[in-house]
């Protein structure tokens, strides 16, 4: 696959992507919709015993999730047995074959493992602080929209009260740390505790009836919105 055809593959398909090489061709591929996963699993398990309508299944699959349409409107010129393996891998990948509990536990471990990263405390700090953003929407933004949303964020953190200005996040490159005996997790461990204290709070009331406070969310829910439809 050239560089120009994953390029734009990256550019229009808004969800993960992945990359293997297999006998020397790159195939990238996406995942499909967990929804329409639960539905490919149950006819795949229709089809386990009949290898002719297997085939077409996998033959299907590869076709729609391969984001490669050379590869897809050739597959008679690719090594036999490429489409079904990648078939395959598109279903394992999403918990749709017999070794889904393994892999997702798997899954799992890394994905914790990856829940205290910058981006997603980033991430975290302003779906909790204005409740109208989801991670789907923060996905979308470019990086300066999401840092410039994030540092109003913690504005409102600091003025409520709940993290002190010079708890804020800093990042600093890997020398600095080493001389100043900085953690980036130490940090993010006081973040996460000033955020959660934040989330539990969230319940009271009395925070959201302050005047004050309503009236500076609705400024920056305003504010926002505005950005997000480039005005």
């Amino acid at each position: 696959m050239s560089i120009v055809e994953s390029l734009e593959a990256v550019t229009q398909v808004d969800s993960d992507l992945f990359l293997i090489e297999i006998e020397g061709i790159e195939v990238l591929f996406s995942l499909p919709p967990s929804k329409k996963v639960e539905q490919y699993s149950s006819l795949a398990g229709l089809l386990a015993n009949n290898e002719t309508l297997r085939n077409v299944f996998y033959e299907y699959i590869f076709t729609t999730y391969v984001e490669d349409k050379f590869l897809t409107k050739h597959g008679d010129d690719i090594p036999a047995g490429i489409p079904t393996t990648i078939a395959q891998l598109i279903l394992y990948m999403s918990g749709a074959d017999e070794n889904a509990i393994e892999y997702t536990n798997n899954l799992l471990d890394l994905y914790r493992s990856n829940s205290n990263s910058v981006i997603t405390r980033i991430k975290t700090t302003i779906c909790k602080t204005f409740g109208g953003y989801k991670f789907s929407d923060l996905d979308k933004l470019n990086y300066q929209e999401l840092i410039r949303i994030f540092t109003q964020a913690e504005q409102v953190l600091i003025d409520l009260g709940i993290i002190e200005k010079e708890n804020i996040l800093r990042i600093q490159k890997p020398k600095e740390v080493q001389q100043e005996g900085f953690s980036i997790e130490k940090t993010i461990q006081e973040d996460a505790a000033a955020y959660d204290k934040f989330d539990k709070e969230k319940p009271n009331q009395k925070i959201y009836n302050d005047p004050a406070y309503k009236a500076k969310m609705q400024q920056l829910e305003e504010k926002y919105k505005r950005l997000k439809m480039g005005g």
